[in-house]
């Protein structure tokens, strides 16, 4: 249910949506996403003669997601910013049109209600001078603070979806995508490849999970309220899984066995005949001998290499136990973003090897690496609310409908920036997405565990026994 402006601006004074930013810094984070929209945009219209509706996976048309962009501002920035709906972007109910809540996918394909890109670019532009004279004049509370930034971020998201989208439909974005995406050859296969998984031991301990309420970033609703969480011992392996691990689990027949897939999960490789990972071809399979962490792998293959290598996947806080340092920092390094050291801002517009040495400094204080940027990383559970959760007052539809149904995954990629992403930050895409840019991390199952104990405890009394 939508609120009405005086019950927005009720919640908006809350401690919880209070952002500890200013002002230059909101219109920077403005200035940089408008930047990068622009281009986007200008670079889609380049691809004129590719359809800019129809998509291989299931999901948004080209042109419904830019204008879904334009319609989040115009929609949440209004009632703050002083902004006129009476224009052409709403005409024939285009309001609702690009409500992601009110419009369904199948509906989302109408050539009648889709804008033209002229259109939304021109309104786009209109509504970003309007807000950043706004900011800069100074004449601004938290809860316009709030607003923008949602509305920042939502953008951004919307961004990666614009870049993973166009990736599957072949479009040219020479500053989005990597050539080295579409152009396996051009990767340097001169190294040494990392065949075996290396873990580190996580020790148990209590964190506070969540995110708090007046930070420096903005927290969306799933991520609060906090709470104290208990975390048994556990192995967790240092880097995600490689395509050359992930390679072996596709050569030893893994997807051919039943009995690494759930039924569920049989039954979507079965009527999507899912042979490999999205992009992988069956006879270039040596082209994916590298270290580069798999990616566009959905939850349930993530889940079969699980049960063929006699792993799982993280537990949601487990990951955050250890992206957090137990509970002590927002990054896996400390309290500030260092975002040179990661894969972050769309600077390489692809993954980079587990052994970059660019991605040297990113890891936690226990040596697990690469929990922020470069892909994002499947977790075990689906998303669902922490207990007293409470839905926020603007972005209504950012969790709620997709309890229990979406499965968790953390750390961000490549193809979001900075001001987005942090060790609290909960996405969550349903089982069989491989569209975007996703991968997984494995953690050793405690039976496991406890087997290897056995047999270390076995060999030890022997050889106690021969040297008597």
């Amino acid at each position: 249910m939508e609120l009405e402006k005086f019950e927005i601006n009720k919640y908006l004074e809350l401690e919880e949506f209070k952002i500890r930013i200013s002002n230059s810094q909101l219109l920077k984070f403005f200035k940089k996403t408008y930047d990068r929209t622009v281009l986007i945009f200008n670079e889609i219209q380049q691809n004129k003669k590719k359809n800019l509706q129809i998509v291989e996976e299931e999901t948004n048309p080209i042109l419904w997601q830019c204008g879904h962009i334009v319609y989040f501002y115009k929609k949440h920035c209004r009632y703050h910013f002083d902004i006129n709906l009476e224009n052409k972007f709403f005409l024939n109910n285009a309001l609702d049109f690009y409500d992601s809540y009110k419009k369904k996918l199948e509906f989302r394909y109408n050539k009648n209600k889709l804008l033209k890109f002229d259109i939304l670019l021109d309104d786009y532009k209109n509504l970003y001078n309007i807000i950043y004279k706004k900011v800069e004049s100074g004449d601004i509370t938290n809860k316009h603070t709030y607003v923008l930034m949602l509305s920042i971020l939502h953008n951004e998201m919307h961004i990666e979806a614009l870049i993973f989208t166009c990736l599957n439909m072949n479009y040219n974005l020479p500053n989005f995508i990597s050539i080295k995406l579409t152009n396996l050859g051009l990767r340097n296969f001169n190294k040494k490849i990392i065949d075996d998984i290396e873990f580190v031991k996580v020790k148990s301990g209590s964190f506070i999970q969540g995110s708090r309420s007046n930070s420096y970033y903005l927290s969306f609703d799933n991520e609060r309220p906090v709470f104290r969480k208990y975390v048994d011992s556990f192995q967790m392996s240092k880097y995600p899984i490689t395509e050359s691990q992930y390679l072996q689990f596709v050569l030893a027949g893994g997807y051919n066995r039943e009995d690494y897939w759930t039924e569920e999960s049989w039954n979507w490789k079965l009527k999507n005949e899912i042979n490999c990972p999205l992009y992988w071809q069956l006879d270039k399979l040596e082209l994916r001998n590298t270290n580069y962490p798999v990616m566009n792998v959905s939850w349930y293959e993530a889940q079969a290499y699980c049960k063929w290598g006699g792993y799982r996947l993280p537990k949601e806080y487990e990951w955050e136990y250890v992206a957090t340092n137990r509970g002590n920092t927002v990054f896996p390094w400390g309290d500030k973003m260092e975002s040179k050291n990661c894969n972050l801002n769309y600077t390489i517009n692809g993954p980079l090897e587990i052994d970059d040495s660019r991605l040297s400094f990113e890891n936690n204080n226990l040596g697990v690496k690469q929990l922020i940027g470069n892909i994002w990383e499947w977790c075990e559970e689906p998303i669902y609310p922490y207990d007293g959760f409470s839905i926020d007052p603007i972005y209504r539809e950012m969790s709620y409908p997709f309890f229990g149904f979406k499965k968790i995954c953390r750390g961000g990629c490549f193809a979001v920036p900075d001001y987005l992403i942090h060790s609290r930050y909960r996405n969550a895409q349903m089982p069989d997405c491989r569209i975007q840019f996703i991968g997984f991390r494995v953690c050793i199952k405690k039976e496991e565990i406890n087997i290897k104990n056995i047999r270390k405890a076995r060999r030890d009394k022997i050889h106690k026994t021969i040297n008597l």
